[in-house]
């Protein structure tokens, strides 16, 4: 059985798909129970709540531990936007990620 394992889920708006695209992965992947803790560390560590936007999940794992580096969750309904010269909208690249600490 495979040691390390990445899903990335589109378009959810809670934690279900995740945890299901998790554990139909061929491996040895984290439990349900860990995915959720990940998923609201995600959310309330950054001071967000997601509520009912659209979210892409990137979750990685090895040996059954989520790795945190390479782990986020987008919402790009959240990026921060600035107005620049002229009027023009800036968006912040990567303002939309947030990720779970150690």
């Amino acid at each position: 059985m495979p040691r390390v394992g990445t899903v990335d889920v589109q378009d959810a708006t809670d934690v279900e798909p995740l945890i299901a695209a998790v554990l139909r992965h061929e491996s040895d992947g984290p439990a349900a129970g860990e995915i959720i803790a990940w998923a609201e560390a995600c959310e309330f560590l950054s001071g967000k709540l997601f509520g009912d936007h659209a979210r892409r999940f990137r979750l990685a794992w090895r040996d059954g531990a989520i790795d945190l580096a390479e782990s986020y969750t987008q919402v790009p309904a959240l990026v921060r936007t600035s107005t620049g010269t002229f009027g023009t909208t800036r968006f912040e690249s990567g303002s939309d990620l947030f990720r779970a600490v150690a």
